[in-house]
């Protein structure tokens, strides 16, 4: 099983510690707007979007692929106080409000640092647009409230914009 690394905004990682089941990552690659009137097919890890005048497919890879390991990485710091470290202690996180200066990149987690790994998720493409029941992927408590979302940790994205849904499957 590959394992994949996904760096998180310390937003969603707090909305993950906060018990969100989904994670929202934007397409590196936004559809060309010929191909955006229709819909999007997943199939073999790659989304495909439909050419509007020739029928042609572009298709952009996903982040992850089926049986992927999947270990989300956050902004993070090892505790250096030694009462902490022999109550098990060894990570602190940013998303959890802690009062610390000196947080290293999620990009600098090791995977043994990672507090949210997930062996079963699916993964969807959405518009933004087409979002009308973000509780459905439990990423917030309103559709209202998720378009706001998007708009202050993404601005650079529209509401025609493609995003890659995320949501963890309970292990059985």
């Amino acid at each position: 099983m590959p394992n994949v690394r996904i760096y998180l905004r310390d937003e969603s990682a707090k909305l993950l510690t906060n018990g969100a089941k989904a994670i929202v990552i934007p397409f590196k690659e936004q559809p060309p707007r010929s191909c955006r009137s229709g819909g999007c097919m997943l199939w073999g890890g790659v989304a495909h979007f439909q050419h509007d005048e020739t029928d042609k497919l572009w298709g952009i890879k996903a982040p992850c692929q089926s049986g992927d390991m999947l270990f989300l990485c956050e902004t993070w710091d090892k505790f250096h106080d030694e009462r902490w470290l022999s109550g098990g202690y060894r990570y602190v996180y940013k998303a959890d409000d802690l009062p610390y200066v000196h947080w290293r990149s999620p990009v600098t987690m090791p995977n043994k640092a990672c507090r949210h790994v997930w062996s079963k998720w699916k993964i969807e493409a959405v518009r933004v647009k087409d979002i009308l029941q973000a509780e459905l992927y439990h990423i917030q408590e309103a559709p209202p409230t998720f378009v706001k979302w998007v708009e202050e940790t993404h601005p650079e994205l529209s509401m025609d914009s493609w995003l890659w849904i995320i949501e963890k499957e309970e292990e059985k």
